[in-house]
């Protein structure tokens, strides 16, 4: 092999290898994220997502924020993957469940979807975040005014 031909090969080579780690770096900080709140999202499915064209950052935070208020358990990341690809607000259908659930208000994760997607209103007029729930807004984490 000819100089000229090594130093493509190895340049080919370096720029592989750079964006490999970039991709690296960026699942794994995503991994912790989730891991580090309780979301429990595996490394499979953080790069699935990307495949799928799913946001993985949305459904880390979305999946975050259930798991502080207990309600991780009534519906899988699936099903919120399902929600982000059918063009629903997967962070709205997450704080309206929260809402439902310290109402007393028997809501299902496919019922508050559903109403997401048709009418992109899912609780009654009135209904508000309690005081103290976590709500997610502009990417940080606040506690509602009353």
């Amino acid at each position: 092999m000819s100089p000229g031909a090594s130093a493509i090969v190895l340049l080919i080579n370096a720029a592989a290898g750079v964006a490999v780690l970039a991709l690296a770096v960026r699942y794994f900080r995503l991994w912790t994220r989730s891991h580090a709140s309780g979301a429990g999202i595996s490394l499979v499915d953080l790069i699935t997502m990307t495949l799928r064209r799913v946001n993985p950052a949305v459904i880390v935070d979305a999946r975050a924020v259930a798991a502080r208020a207990g309600i991780a358990h009534e519906f899988s990341v699936r099903d919120m993957q399902a929600h982000y690809l059918a063009g629903g607000n997967v962070a709205k259908v997450v704080n309206a469940l929260i809402v439902a659930k310290a109402a007393g208000i028997p809501l299902s994760w496919d019922e508050a979807a559903a109403r997401d997607l048709a009418a992109g209103k899912i609780l009654p007029d009135g209904l508000r975040y309690p005081a103290g729930a976590p709500v997610r807004k502009a990417g940080r984490d606040t506690k509602p005014t009353v």
